[in-house]
């Protein structure tokens, strides 16, 4: 009986599936999945740019392209951005930095995507922007009401594509999506990105932006 139970087991181990991570060919998206995400999202945006490439320092071996993410995303988003998602906490990007929508905020997100091999592409990337309302004029003290706007909350890559010239390369696409954004907070890498276009940097910014 023993050997029975035995065989029965090994039988049923081979076809049961085996629970872990992910592999990593989740995360990649054929060209076929890609063309019908950019067939989804064009829809939506139908002024503004959906899929701009990006020159970054390695153009030569890989080439780079950003993404607006619409809420609900494309299934065939789903795995590749919670692949992206796990790899910024393990880089110690708080929760609350990788959401792409919440209740009481208005958020954007943008993925950056790298064809890694022809029509072979995988998430690498992700910037987020809240939109917040202008303040209030305060009466009697002559302070004026100030803009609604975008700010920038969050630029992240991974550590393979990491250039603070992929942002800066990003943020004419970036202009054209949120006119007049500032950003949220400083960050020294993100400030160098920003050089030529210090309309979009504050005066006085709280703690560090998120770079990585």
């Amino acid at each position: 009986m023993t050997g029975q139970f035995q065989r029965i087991r090994e039988v049923l181990t081979k076809r049961l599936p085996k629970l872990g991570k992910p592999k990593a060919r989740s995360a990649i998206i054929q060209n076929t999945g890609m063309e019908e995400i950019l067939l989804a999202t064009r829809p939506q945006y139908p002024s503004l740019p959906i899929w701009e490439k990006i020159e970054h320092p390695r153009d030569n071996y890989f080439s780079i392209y950003i993404l607006p993410l619409h809420i609900p995303l494309h299934p065939q988003l789903d795995e590749p951005v919670r692949d992206l998602q796990r790899q910024m906490i393990e880089d110690n990007v708080g929760q609350d930095f990788c959401r792409l929508h919440d209740l009481y905020e208005d958020i954007f997100s943008h993925l950056w995507v790298a064809e890694i091999q022809r029509w072979t592409y995988r998430p690498i990337g992700l910037c987020s922007f809240v939109y917040r309302p202008a303040p209030a004029a305060r009466l009697g003290e002559g302070t004026p009401a100030g803009k609604d706007r975008w700010w920038m909350n969050m630029a992240w890559l991974n550590v393979a594509q990491r250039n603070h010239r992929v942002l800066r390369n990003t943020i004419p696409y970036f202009k054209k999506w949120h006119p007049d954004f500032l950003m949220a907070r400083d960050h020294p890498i993100v400030n160098k990105s920003f050089k030529d276009n210090p309309e979009h940097l504050q005066n006085k910014t709280g703690k560090s932006l998120i770079w990585g």
